[in-house]
């Protein structure tokens, strides 16, 4: 009798004991092609930065200068390093641009497309940079 009751309460137990489910793994975001790719971006207008992506290294304007940078990317993270301009002067607006940009290129850990844009995240996922493709 005690091993029928002993039995019927390890089975209670059982049936109310919190069922733990292991989530899935997250699928990691898809990989992004930049390669041989040109984009502008969406701020500054007539004098909008842009960025040409050629092998492992970036190239551009910054809405002021020429840049040049090394370029990381492993999936969709992204890094920019040895970031370097040309020197010649432009009006403060452009210089601001110019500070801007280069800032935006510096704190970029991740890039990803959304329809015909790249956007460059910084390390909290946060959208820093946006561009358009250029054809």
């Amino acid at each position: 009798m005690i091993r029928a009751w002993t039995l019927g309460l390890i089975l209670a137990l059982a049936a109310c004991a919190e069922q733990r489910q292991v989530a899935p793994e997250p699928t990691p975001p898809p990989a992004i092609a930049l390669n041989r790719t040109q984009w502008i971006s969406t701020e500054g207008g007539l004098n909008a930065p842009s960025i040409e992506f050629i092998d492992m290294r970036a190239n551009g304007y910054t809405g002021c200068n020429r840049f040049f940078a090394q370029v990381d990317q492993n999936g969709p993270s992204i890094r920019f390093a040895g970031i370097g301009t040309t020197r010649r002067a432009c009006s403060p607006d452009l210089m601001e641009l110019e500070r801007n940009f280069v800032s935006r290129l510096e704190g970029a850990r991740f890039a990803r497309f959304e329809q015909n844009a790249l956007v460059l995240l910084d390390v909290n996922n946060v959208e820093i940079a946006r561009f358009e493709r250029r054809e």
